[in-house]
């Protein structure tokens, strides 16, 4: 039986309301791709009044994202129990979207967020063989934060990664590894949050000023 002869069968057939059901689902990538999408978007919104965030610590930074993660409609939680407590969690039925947020205090320090994220919180099956890696830095220059954190990742973890393509609109970068669990492929995007503020006007040197007399 094809496609069309399913389509053409009375409205209330048992299989084609399932196949239309299955056919009006969205994949998992399409699910993963939105919820970065929103991800995206709230990263977008903290870079832009870092004047304001950038003294806040992981945490409340990560909170910002849930609530912005939440405004969208997806149903995202903060500290959930999924072998211990990961930061991000986005579900829709049966599907899961992982995602571990460290500050920036050195590679050593993001490299367990990464083994969390992958070795404890994520069990790697084909409904959640996607997570992300996100990263609050108070230095200079993303781009070089994130050559810097992928050589150390790649030098360091005990599975081999691959990694794959860059994007220089929102410099993230994905990677991916055998799951040890699964044996299935398990793919991060690892996104630096830029929390560098350093302006050098004259009215933020005054302002410095004042402050120092």
């Amino acid at each position: 039986m094809n496609l069309e002869t399913i389509m053409n069968l009375p409205g209330g057939s048992v299989v084609r309301v399932t196949v239309e059901r299955d056919l009006s689902r969205p994949s998992y990538d399409d699910f993963c791709c939105d919820v970065e999408e929103h991800l995206i978007n709230a990263i977008i919104n903290l870079e832009q009044n870092k004047s304001v965030f950038h003294t806040l610590g992981e945490d409340q930074l990560s909170t910002i994202i849930l609530t912005w993660l939440k405004g969208a409609g997806l149903d995202a939680e903060h500290d959930s129990n999924r072998n211990g407590h990961v930061d991000f969690l986005v579900k829709s039925g049966r599907f899961n979207w992982l995602g571990e947020a460290k500050l920036d205090d050195g590679p050593a320090y993001v490299m367990e967020g990464f083994r969390q994220l992958c070795d404890r919180y994520s069990d790697g099956n084909g409904f959640s063989s996607k997570g992300a890696v996100i990263v609050y830095t108070s230095k200079q220059s993303k781009l070089d934060f994130l050559d810097g954190w992928m050589d150390y990742l790649v030098s360091n973890y005990e599975i081999a990664v691959a990694r794959h393509e860059r994007c220089l609109q929102t410099l993230s970068e994905i990677t991916s590894h055998v799951h040890p669990a699964t044996g299935l492929r398990y793919q991060v995007r690892h996104f630096p949050v830029s929390m560098y503020y350093k302006p050098t006007d004259k009215s933020a040197r005054n302002s410095r000023s004042k402050k120092k007399a």
